[in-house]
């Protein structure tokens, strides 16, 4: 646990807590709490031959009601919180393109982005690719890294792997939810 002070007033914030409630919340003005159970349920589930989501949301119900998270936020609204869930990005139903990409020579272990630091070899797998790829170079935000993205609901794998995954372009990764919990 991280207990930060931030303006003179009592800030908690929390990576990967637990879904229960604790009273030591009521201290705290305000709250920041990670819970990676969306995340870690979609990494989880690989090469099912599906092309939605919905096994995913099955699986995320069934987890969400084995935890203490509904009483919690009941506690929390009780306790005269406002409870906003946001994520830091979404995430897509992706095929493999076949890409074989030598991971040494990328920084990045993305299936949905490429990250090279090297201008010389992002070009030439670009090359060869470009009909079904970006290739993004902004000097102002990336330095002198080249990121390449697959166009479309591909991702760096073998030809038949399908998995939910995220890190690309597309908009169902770009967009960002945010919800107000009410009462």
């Amino acid at each position: 646990m991280l207990k930060t002070y931030v303006d003179g007033k009592d800030i908690l914030f929390i990576i990967n807590a637990d879904f229960k409630w604790h009273e030591y919340y009521k201290d705290h003005k305000c709250l920041g709490i990670i819970l990676n159970i969306v995340d870690d349920t979609a990494h989880s589930i690989d090469n099912i031959d599906q092309r939605n989501k919905r096994l995913m949301q099955e699986i995320l119900s069934i987890k969400l009601k084995e935890t203490e998270i509904a009483a919690t936020f009941r506690n929390f609204i009780n306790a005269g919180y406002k409870i906003f869930i946001t994520s830091d990005h979404g995430t897509i139903w992706c095929q493999g393109n076949d890409y074989s990409i030598d991971k040494y020579l990328v920084d990045s272990r993305s299936k949905r982005v490429l990250g090279y630091t090297e201008e010389v070899l992002a070009r030439e797998f670009f090359q060869e690719r470009q009909t079904e790829l970006y290739l993004y170079k902004n000097k102002a935000v990336l330095g002198e890294r080249y990121f390449i993205f697959p166009k479309g609901r591909s991702m760096f794998a073998k030809k038949k792997y399908t998995a939910i995954s995220h890190g690309g372009i597309h908009i169902e990764e770009v967009i960002v939810p945010f919800i107000e919990v009410l009462s």
